[in-house]
């Protein structure tokens, strides 16, 4: 069918040819792909990501996590073999300026490494020294041209990080965010947000074992220093050190979950299930939904300018306002 785009001030509309029926669905410029990551039920993406010509960046499969890149009408331009050690997945973050991607590791046992792709695949940096043994959550921040990292350790009370973008021989700032004391060790931050205004948001899952002090709570910090923290909230959610996820291929374990989504004046946490808004100012919660998902059983979560909250439900996406109030399916 033929058609045209249609821009007045800041809404883009679609003419149609006059003879189109109004009682049909019409789909424009979709693309549909399977991501075909290898391995016995191992097909499964674990976060995407887009730049601004319209590519996607799929991570995902089966140990070792491979990242995946589609043109903007779905065909594959590369695959990047993630060269970690140990079998714990982790995230990555796409830069939507130059396309270059930034992938994570998960646990080290040391200190967790990052490496640096650029838009043909290749590998053309790699950072070592952490300082933090596990990397869950990675978010580009456009404001200060930095990496923001949530993760955690067992021996010392680091668990956030940022680190500027050439990697090679960059500072690396590692910030005991939770404020936690000597004694209270192995807090994992697996929710992770920026506003791109200048703040981020994370938030902790409950600890498996010793100290049990800052379990499920919600933080918020600012860029790029990431201290002081101004509020530490109970978030209300379950998630479970290592345990709650469990579509990870092959029973494999991990932190990092795509349930965090903030802009200057909304901010949402999601489990699957329960999607809940905050009053990004002072943490205050004012209300929630249930979406009709199972928890933990899928992520997904962005809002966009127009304040729509786009959650991944099953194999579907659910629409909502700003006040949660569902829109479409």
């Amino acid at each position: 069918i033929s058609s045209a785009f249609l821009l007045n001030g800041n809404t883009v509309s679609f003419h149609l040819q006059s003879h189109v029926s109004n009682l049909k669905s019409i789909i424009i410029d979709p693309w549909i792909t399977a991501t075909n990551f290898p391995g016995a039920g191992a097909n499964k993406a674990y976060d995407v990501e887009c730049d601004v010509l319209g590519n996607v960046y799929v991570y995902g499969g089966d140990f070792p996590y491979l990242v995946k890149k589609y043109s903007n009408v779905g065909a594959l331009q590369w695959t990047y073999i993630t060269p970690f050690p140990n079998n714990f997945p982790s995230d990555f973050t796409v830069d939507a300026r130059s396309g270059r991607s930034y992938i994570t590791e998960g646990v080290s046992f040391s200190t967790a490494g990052i490496r640096k792709v650029n838009t043909i695949g290749t590998q053309i940096a790699s950072y070592a020294g952490s300082q933090v043994e596990e990397i869950w959550r990675i978010e580009f921040d456009y404001c200060n041209n930095r990496l923001v990292m949530g993760g955690g350790n067992t021996s010392v009370n680091r668990q956030a990080c940022i680190i500027d973008t050439n990697l090679a021989g960059a500072t690396f700032s590692a910030v005991n965010v939770l404020g936690a004391t000597a004694g209270q060790l192995g807090h994992d931050l697996g929710l992770l947000a920026l506003d791109n205004s200048g703040l981020c948001y994370m938030a902790t899952s409950r600890q498996g074992s010793g100290s049990l002090n800052f379990n499920n709570v919600m933080l918020r910090l600012p860029l790029p220093t990431l201290s002081p923290t101004t509020y530490q909230v109970n978030d209300g959610h379950t998630f479970q050190e290592l345990t709650s996820i469990p579509y990870f291929a092959g029973g494999a374990m991990g932190n990092g979950f795509n349930g965090m989504a903030a802009t200057p004046t909304t901010l949402l946490t999601y489990d699957g299930q329960i999607l809940k808004s905050w009053n990004p100012v002072n943490g205050a919660f004012i209300n929630q939904v249930n979406t009709g998902g199972s928890v933990f059983a899928s992520g997904g979560l962005d809002i966009d300018c127009n304040g729509n909250i786009y959650a991944g439900v099953g194999n579907s996406i659910k629409v909502y306002s700003s006040a949660l109030a569902l829109l479409n399916t």
